[in-house]
């Protein structure tokens, strides 16, 4: 419990970080994305030869969910971020939290004003 809880402490500042950058160049998202995938440690959550079920790594990592989907969501395309949007399948952001999301990773557009609209409904 106490390295989980440490590395729920490490995710959630990953996140905090990521969320706090203003604008990711596009040529940069990948990167930010493979450091993302680097930095993650709950492989040391491993008993024996087996990974802990995704049920534990929820119980005792919460922030574990919120940092696979950021890494998800720097690899899509803007397109397939406003279909999550319109489904409401990002609850484990706030609207505020997805908002800087798309100003950060996206470049000012249409779709974007348009995605952008969509949270305020």
């Amino acid at each position: 419990r106490i390295l989980a809880s440490l590395i729920n402490v490490w995710y959630t500042e990953l996140i905090h970080v990521v969320l706090s950058i203003a604008h990711v160049p596009q040529k940069q998202v990948k990167r930010l994305q493979d450091i993302l995938i680097s930095a993650r440690v709950d492989e040391i959550l491993k008993t024996g030869t087996s990974k802990l079920p995704q049920s534990v790594l929820r119980a005792y990592v919460p922030a574990y969910q919120r940092l696979s989907m950021l890494v998800d969501l720097l690899a899509m395309t803007l397109g397939e971020f406003q279909n999550l949007i319109d489904s409401k399948a990002l609850t484990v952001f706030s609207s505020d939290e997805t908002r800087a999301l798309l100003l950060s990773l996206f470049p000012e557009c249409e779709n974007r004003k348009r995605a952008l609209r969509a949270l305020d409904s």
